[in-house]
């Protein structure tokens, strides 16, 4: 990405100038746990955002139609058995498959290994 700037006012020697502030753009994000996604009444609605730490993925590939895909199993936490098929219950942890398309493979996360921690903002729950 490209960033953008502003000139800034000379300030006094000897003194950096201030850190940018954060862009405000207004949106408001709402994270929700990957338990919270999978069990609870987050699986209904749309517009849920989560941080995850990724525990499996595979890489880029196509699909039937123009798009790239990927597929991440996240968690909310590293650690403890997620179940028989990795889908925990309600009350030890719980993994959460996440399909997610792009026109090219470049749109895609780019997970470098198992451990990395994702943030999805406005993601959609279902079953199936």
């Amino acid at each position: 990405g490209q960033a953008e700037g502003k000139a800034s006012k000379a300030s006094k020697p000897g003194k950096p100038p201030p850190p940018p502030g954060p862009r405000d753009t207004g949106i408001q994000y709402n994270y929700k746990s990957v338990r919270d996604l999978v069990f609870g009444a987050a699986q209904t609605t749309v517009g849920n955002s989560l941080y995850g730490v990724i525990t499996s993925f595979t890489t880029a590939r196509d699909t039937r139609g123009t798009d790239m895909s990927v597929s991440l199993v996240v968690t909310d936490a590293l650690g403890g058995d997620a179940g028989a098929g990795g889908s925990g219950d309600a009350t030890g942890p719980c993994e959460l498959v996440i399909n997610l398309f792009a026109p090219t493979p470049d749109q895609l996360p780019q997970v470098r290994s198992i451990g990395d921690v994702i943030r999805i903002h406005r993601i959609r729950v279902q079953q199936f």
